[in-house]
């Protein structure tokens, strides 16, 4: 169950394959100070931050993790769920979430739920995944605009535009140029190369242009006037019982987070490297970080699909690339962390801008509009529920409607239909009802309305060899039906009963309320078997 891949690499690791998990390890790390930073600061903590979670998060994924490639770190999917717990909870509150969210997922994986993430209907992943990514965007203009003066910015999605048109007078014209520069790089770059990453560009070169110029745009060192160079401490969180019910619905979220975009991360880089990845090591893994993370009173942490694509373009294969990741970010905090006073606000604001772009999963959103109405209806819901209320609660409503459409749509492959077998020889008499298509508790009372007891009729013979899936509920409502067919004065006949369902009818006992000479397992049997029964009716 607990199989961590860096112990299974070492047979056949060489010295060139060291060497290509060197340098994609300090390539990734080029990429992921920046968005470290910008992460942190959008979740409102402290830049350095970022960068710490990074260290640890990619060293005990490395160490401990169900997958060769994935680099660790915090992620845009977090920024809306911790800013928001951040806001009426403080740092306090997101330690104590993120460390209950490590438990959480350690406890998943132990209990081998890893495989759970292939259950999470498609439309409400690309739905809370544009919604989050609209909702990241949101909340970064008021930092492109340079209206640092606001605030009270409002959380309601539209009052907050609102507030952002009826201030744009007040806007920078210096900080909207160099957040317009800072985009145009991170779109154009890649196309001149993909070797060193935008986001290195946008750093070196919005950093030059304020310093050189002396332009009045606030930067990180303005806001954050101390940057911790120090170690920090590990702290247990007060827990009580209270404590824990109060955060637990955070807690759910931040895991739910977490699982989607590790496991997400790590199904992609299987396809790209052609190997496996273990879901329930790497739930533990990643638990386990988020319980570390917690204890330091940082943010939470999960795989990081950019980092890890970026891994593996330049040759990652193996976890010792996070582990060089995790070392060059440690050397980082210790020796450059002073140079992140100089970077602009408005940089970091147009790097997730970007990183909201890449998250929002446009083209596979347009692909399920086009879709079928239910997966629209579903995406659609999940996507206004993530950006007008809240992640949590548009997920659970997505899910909800999703498994709502879904029996719908079973119930209508349920088909009740009447053959006229015996018809000629005893008519009136007979009615045979062929169903195919699932039963279960969706379909019993319009399984029971399609079974017309009409005046006259003596048998009733139910098949059901086109039915592959049978619930409790459904052997129950034969069970009502035979007692409708008591009270009516009919015989009901049950035959081609699914095997399985004929075992569990059996260990149930049934035969003792249908009676053994009311269930075949064959329809032909049932047939003759009523024939003759009738016929020695008719004769005496």
């Amino acid at each position: 169950m607990f199989k961590p891949k860096i112990f299974t690499i070492w047979s056949d690791y060489s010295k060139e394959k060291f060497a290509a998990d060197f340098m994609a390890g300090i390539i990734v790390s080029i990429l992921a100070i920046s968005l470290s930073v910008a992460f942190a600061v959008s979740m409102g903590v402290s830049p350095e931050i970022g960068l710490y979670v990074s260290v640890i998060s990619s060293f005990v994924i490395a160490i401990l993790g169900g997958t060769y490639v994935s680099i660790g770190g915090p992620s845009a999917v977090f920024i809306v769920t911790v800013a928001g717990i951040m806001a009426t909870h403080g740092i306090e509150g997101v330690m104590i979430s993120t460390f209950i969210a490590g438990i959480i997922l350690v406890l998943l994986g132990l209990f081998r739920l890893g495989a759970l993430i292939k259950y999470l209907p498609y439309p409400v992943t690309v739905g809370f995944m544009a919604g989050t990514a609209v909702v990241i965007f949101t909340t970064q203009v008021r930092g492109f605009l340079g209206l640092h003066e606001l605030s009270q910015v409002p959380s309601n999605f539209i009052l907050r535009w609102g507030t952002y048109f009826s201030n744009l007078g007040n806007s920078s014209l210096p900080t909207i140029a160099i957040g317009a520069l800072g985009l145009l790089i991170l779109i154009l770059w890649p196309k001149v190369t993909k070797k060193i990453p935008g986001g290195l560009i946008v750093l070196i070169v919005t950093t030059a242009l304020v310093e050189i110029f002396q332009m009045p745009v606030q930067t990180i060192g303005s806001q954050f006037t101390e940057l911790a160079l120090a170690a920090p401490r590990i702290q247990l969180p007060m827990l009580s019982v209270e404590t824990v019910i109060y955060f637990l619905p955070n807690g759910l979220t931040i895991a739910f987070l977490c699982i989607v975009m590790s496991l997400l991360t790590a199904v992609a880089s299987d396809t790209l490297i052609g190997k496996k990845h273990e879901p329930n090591t790497e739930l533990i893994a990643q638990g386990l970080s988020n319980i570390l993370i917690g204890l330091w009173g940082w943010i939470p942490a999960a795989s990081v699909s950019t980092r890890t694509v970026a891994n593996i373009e330049n040759g990652g294969r193996t976890p010792v690339s996070a582990l060089v990741h995790s070392v060059v970010m440690l050397v980082f905090i210790v020796f450059a962390l002073p140079l992140l006073r100089l970077v602009p606000m408005v940089t970091l604001a147009s790097m997730l801008m970007m990183a909201a772009y890449s998250m929002s999963g446009w083209r596979s959103f347009v692909k399920l509009c086009h879709g079928p109405k239910t997966d629209l209806l579903v995406l659609m819901v999940t996507f206004i529920l993530t950006v007008m209320v809240d992640l949590g609660f548009a997920v659970g409503i997505g899910m909800v409607l999703a498994v709502v459409l879904h029996i719908h749509d079973i119930r209508k492959k349920m088909k009740v239909k009447e053959v006229p077998h015996l018809e000629e020889e005893f008519p009136g008499e007979v009615r045979i009802f062929k169903v195919s298509g699932p039963l279960f508790f969706g379909d019993s009372t319009r399984f029971l309305d399609s079974i017309r007891l009409e005046e006259g009729l003596k048998v009733a013979i139910v098949a059901l060899s086109g039915v592959k899936n049978m619930d409790a509920t459904a052997i129950e409502t034969l069970t009502i039906l035979f007692d409708k067919c008591k009270t009516h004065h009919v015989r009901l006949v049950i035959t081609e009963i699914p095997v399985g369902t004929f075992r569990f009818m059996k260990k149930m006992k049934m035969s003792n309320v249908f009676g053994s000479e009311n269930m075949y397992p064959r329809y032909n049997d049932a047939i003759e078997a009523v024939a003759k029964d009738l016929r020695s009716y008719h004769e005496s």
